[in-house]
C-alpha cells in the first residue's frame, strides 16, 4: 500500500516539474508584433512586455527577461 501512494507521489512530482519547466505554448490569438513590445518598454511596461514577448515567442522566463533587458538598454 505504502508503495502505491509512494509511486503516486513520484509521478505527481515528476509531472509537476515537468509542467513548470516546460515553456509556454505561444498564443497567436493575440496578434502581437515585435514593435507593440517595443513600445510597452518605452512606456515603462516590462512586466505586460515579457508576458508578450513570451506569448509571441514560445520562450522561457529567463530568456524573455534578458530579451527585454536588452531591448530597454538600446
Amino acid at each position: 500500500m505504502i508503495y502505491i501512494i509512494l509511486l503516486v507521489f513520484v509521478m505527481f512530482f515528476i509531472w509537476l516539474t515537468v509542467k513548470l519547466l516546460s515553456p509556454p505554448i505561444p498564443d497567436r490569438s493575440l496578434n502581437v508584433k515585435d514593435e507593440d513590445i517595443i513600445k510597452l518598454v518605452k512606456e515603462g511596461k516590462c512586466l505586460q512586455a515579457i508576458k508578450w514577448y513570451r506569448d509571441l515567442h514560445g520562450v522561457g522566463l529567463k530568456e524573455a527577461k534578458i530579451a527585454i533587458e536588452q531591448m530597454k538598454s538600446k
